[in-house]
């Protein structure tokens, strides 16, 4: 499970796949092994399976942050933005020092119209790597919503500056 988990983490699914399909054939379970087959269903736009096998992930370990944000995305991709929120701020509660995460989370609030939320997480994302284009993006983008133009200009310019394909 977790050499599914390190092939996932290096962008190689098709070596993921192949060590999670055999870590999930073995008698002894690990929650590695379940969210990252849940990943790799997420990417093949199955959130139904992603939410089974989180959910055994989450059985084996109730504090694996992976497991929570994998399971706030299957949430967030299945419509069930309140729920996703809930799962996202479990992962970020074990997590706390994962960019995407805060992200994820800031992303959900932003979509359920939570501008305020979304803006706290996306400033926890910017306060642990002020040089994300992720972030300044995202802050641009509630700029927009909040029809601050200016400030999303200044914004999506330091994120093109810090990324010239990001947004």
């Amino acid at each position: 499970g977790q050499l599914a988990m390190l092939y996932f983490d290096d962008d190689d699914v098709t070596k993921a796949r192949a060590w999670a399909d055999k870590a999930l054939a073995l008698r002894r379970k690990t929650p590695e092994a379940y969210f990252t087959a849940a990943f790799i269903a997420l990417g093949d736009e199955d959130e139904k399976r992603a939410q089974e096998l989180l959910g055994h992930a989450l059985e084996l370990n109730p504090k694996s942050g992976r497991a929570w944000a994998g399971k706030g995305l299957a949430l967030m991709f299945g419509g069930e933005f309140a729920a996703a929120e809930v799962a996202l701020e479990r992962a970020v509660e074990h997590m706390p020092q994962h960019i995407g995460t805060w992200h994820a989370l800031g992303w959900c609030q932003m979509m359920r119209g939570e501008l305020d939320a979304a803006e706290a997480s996306f400033q926890k994302a910017y306060e642990l790597d002020r040089a994300f284009n992720e972030t300044h993006g995202a802050l641009a983008v509630i700029e927009i919503l909040r029809g601050k133009g200016n400030r999303a200009q200044r914004r999506a310019d330091t994120a093109l500056r810090l990324d010239p394909n990001s947004l």
